[in-house]
């Protein structure tokens, strides 16, 4: 089996969060390199308000293990 993350890895579950703990975002199942489901930046159709949001994404691994990330994203307007 090859190490190629993009073929054997995946990730489950990306979600962003404002500072309230209100999910803004969500989407599963997604290949590591495709941009497509990417957050444009709004909620409800409606862009989001400037400021810092958190993000977290569920990462299946070749060997079938779970890896948790987190970060942030700041959006300027």
């Amino acid at each position: 089996s090859s190490n190629n993350f993009a073929a054997e890895s995946a990730i489950e579950e990306f979600a962003i969060f404002d500072r309230w703990g209100n999910k803004v975002f969500q989407k599963n199942d997604i290949l590591p390199n495709d941009s497509s489901p990417g957050w444009d930046g709004s909620f409800n159709g409606k862009p989001v308000k400037a400021g810092v949001y958190v993000w977290y994404a569920k990462i299946v691994l070749p060997d079938g293990s779970e890896e948790l990330l987190q970060g942030d994203v700041t959006v300027k307007r």
